[in-house]
Parts: C-alpha cells; sequence; structure tokens
C-alpha cells in the first residue's frame, strides 16, 4: 500500500491519520522542546499479563527542560510492583489504556488525557520493566514518532554507598545511599519496611524500595506521593515493536525533539511529510541532557 502524504507550510505537526491501519491515528503538538508531539492510535492493541502487582507506588517526576533559564516542568509517574518483575511509566498513559479498553474512546477523550496530563511527553510511552522477560534483564519500551521503539538489556549494577542519614517520607523510614549511574551521581531514599529492591526509572538494587531519587545537577527528581497495595496484572502492551538498541532508542528520542522533519522520514510509519516549496525544516536546541548521558555505560 502506497504511503499517505501530508503537505505542511511549516514542520509543526497537528492532526495526522494513518492510511494503512484500520483506525484512526492523532497527534498532539507543541512547540516546547520538551512537550514535542505524542502520536496516539484510537485502538486498542491487547497486552500480556507478565506477573500479578502487590503494590504500587505513585511518584512526582520533576525535570528540568531548559537549564539556562532553570525551567522545570512537573509529571506524574507510577510503579507497578510484583513478585517477579515491575513496570515504571507516566501516570496518564494508565488513563489512556483504560480509555482505549473501554471502546469508547474518541478524539475528545484522547485530546483530554494528552493535554491535562502530560507534561513531560518523552515519559509517555517510555515503561521500564525490570526483572523482565527474566530476572536479570530490563526492557524499556518507547514511541519516536508513531514507530513503538523496545530494547534489553541487563539489569545495571548499581554500586550503592549507604550512608548514616535517617530521615521519614509518607511515614516509612528512609535511609540515604548514593551511586554513580550513566553520568550522574543519584542519592535517594529507600525503607527497608517495604523490602522489594526497585525504585523509580532503572533505580534498583537496594535492600527496600526507594521513595525518593534526585541526581546531583538537580536535573531528575522523583518523590514518592503514595503507596498503595494492589492485586491487578502488570502489563506489556503488544504494540508492533522495532527491537532496538539502548542507544539508538536515545538517538532517535533525541532527534524527533530536535528534528522533526528528519524523525518523522525515520519513524513515521505509512505517512510521508512533504514541505512547501521554500520551507526549511526547522531545528531545535536542547538545553538539557536526556537522563542517561550518551557515552556512558
Amino acid at each position: 500500500m502506497s504511503k499517505r502524504f501530508v503537505v505542511i507550510k511549516c514542520f509543526i505537526l497537528s492532526f495526522v491519520f494513518s492510511a494503512k491501519a484500520q483506525h484512526g491515528m492523532v497527534g498532539f503538538a507543541n512547540a516546547n522542546a520538551w512537550l514535542h508531539e505524542i502520536y496516539v492510535d484510537d485502538y486498542f492493541y491487547g497486552a500480556d499479563s507478565i506477573g500479578c502487582g502487590v503494590m504500587r507506588v505513585d511518584y512526582i517526576m520533576d525535570v528540568v527542560v531548559d537549564t539556562l533559564q532553570d525551567v522545570s516542568v512537573s509529571q506524574k509517574m507510577t510503579l507497578e510492583i510484583g513478585a517477579d518483575v515491575s513496570r515504571f511509566c507516566t501516570t496518564a498513559y494508565m488513563s489512556l489504556d483504560s480509555l482505549l479498553r473501554s471502546e469508547s474512546a474518541s478524539r475528545v477523550a484522547l485530546a483530554s488525557v494528552i493535554q491535562n496530563n502530560v507534561k513531560y511527553a518523552p515519559a509517555f510511552y517510555c515503561m521500564i520493566f525490570q526483572n523482565y522477560p527474566q530476572r536479570g534483564k530490563l526492557t524499556c519500551t518507547g514511541r519516536v514518532c508513531n514507530t513503538d521503539l523496545k530494547y534489553e538489556e541487563d539489569l545495571p549494577d548499581m554500586n550503592w554507598i549507604l550512608h548514616d542519614d535517617i530521615d521519614t517520607l509518607l511515614g516509612y523510614t528512609v535511609q540515604k545511599a548514593v551511586c554513580s549511574f550513566r553520568g550522574r551521581v543519584y542519592s535517594v531514599w529507600f525503607t527497608k519496611q517495604l523490602p522489594v529492591a526497585v525504585g523509580p526509572w532503572k533505580l534498583s538494587g537496594l535492600p527496600g524500595l526507594i521513595l525518593k531519587a534526585e541526581d546531583d545537577r538537580g536535573h531528575y527528581k522523583f518523590t514518592a506521593s503514595g503507596v498503595y497495595r494492589i492485586s491487578s496484572s502488570i502489563e506489556m502492551p503488544l504494540y508492533p515493536y522495532l527491537k532496538t538498541s539502548r542507544k539508538k532508542y536515545i538517538e532517535a528520542v533525541r532527534l524527533n525533539m530536535t528534528d522533526e522533519y528528519h524523525a518523522s522520514q525515520l519513524y513515521l510509519r505509512d505517512i510521508e511529510i512533504r514541505l512547501r516549496d521554500g520551507v526549511v525544516p526547522k531545528k531545535k536546541k536542547m538545553e538539557f541532557d536526556f537522563i542517561e548521558i550518551m557515552g556512558y555505560e
């Protein structure tokens, strides 16, 4: 099937529709570098249950998106913990997933989920699965344009240094620990009262749940806002993933944030973007580094 094409006067995407799929696909655009286009299918692909959740932790993730002007945004995130696996994702994604399952998804409802709940778009489709597909492995998924990407790596071995500092958070006694990981030094607070060796994002390996974490530059901060008991499934969405590597995934996300035109040429499936004569694709400058700084293993 030939590609559908969209001709645009300037490279700011608003609404685009897939010609190949039996369902629509809509993109939400924003001029801010940290809130680039989010492409949403109004279709539920299904999901595999990969474990039974026993605990849910809600976090507020604060991200400095412009280090020159000290501009930060906050995003709600959720960590689901099971006996064997865990999933860390944007809380807003769970609302979208529930809406799509209901078979009553409308573009108005989809727009509401995105516009009212998403402050940091790169995290929206990004999911971190610890100890999946097997113990000792980590799986990361995400979306660039409308292409879903997935990579696997070994669960990072973090050399934590425990400190004697003690505090309380959400009624739990927490202890401080510090480690260096992929270009950043993290100070975290964990509690042995919840003896699970996981935490937000990829942070793990301590004798208790990590309730608070911040890097030494103050660019990324995770603070738990609630801990709950659950009994629901932990799921892996069944998107048509393109398998890749961690390095290539980060490069793809960076390209999408800085050079949308060229990113669309590589990662916008079944849609061709054409510029009107005389229009030059705009590039953006990033004033911050991703949480994993390139060049660090």
